[in-house]
């Protein structure tokens, strides 16, 4: 028995984004591959809702632009200095921060007693904020 392997296509930027305007699913393109995305819940639209909110209001009359979702945007590697995973089964967050030296650092956020600093923009946000309105039901209720 002979076993071919599939090669993978990898893809260019401007591929990527020409597929996209007649995409029917959510894409994420991540060095060269495109990757379905799956679709949201009720938490995870309050979360988004919640952070869009509170990072909106705050960067009011600076030159920021926030976006909530849908928009596809081109950022060099290079220029990303904190990213930012929110849990939404539970109040937990992971924050990478990029050190001087080029190395990511990962800081936990646990509870929604915490407060979490984006430090790249200076703005400390409660977790109890982000959190506003999100049922902890366990996953299979």
């Amino acid at each position: 028995m002979i076993l071919q392997t599939e090669k993978q296509k990898f893809y260019t930027p401007q591929e990527y984004l020409d597929l996209e305007i007649e995409a029917k699913d959510r894409h994420e393109y991540r060095n060269g591959e495109i990757i379905v995305m799956s679709g949201g819940t009720p938490n995870h639209n309050r979360i988004t809702g919640n952070f869009y909110a509170i990072v909106n209001f705050a960067f009011k009359g600076q030159p920021y632009d926030v976006f909530i979702t849908d928009q596809r945007l081109w950022i060099p590697s290079q220029n990303v200095q904190e990213y930012i995973l929110i849990e939404q089964y539970s109040p937990h967050i992971e924050q990478f921060s990029k050190t001087e030296s080029g190395q990511w650092l990962l800081s936990d956020y646990d509870g929604q007693e915490a407060t979490i600093t984006l430090k790249s923009v200076s703005l400390e946000i409660p977790l109890s904020d982000i959190y506003d309105k999100v049922n902890f039901q366990p996953k299979n209720q």
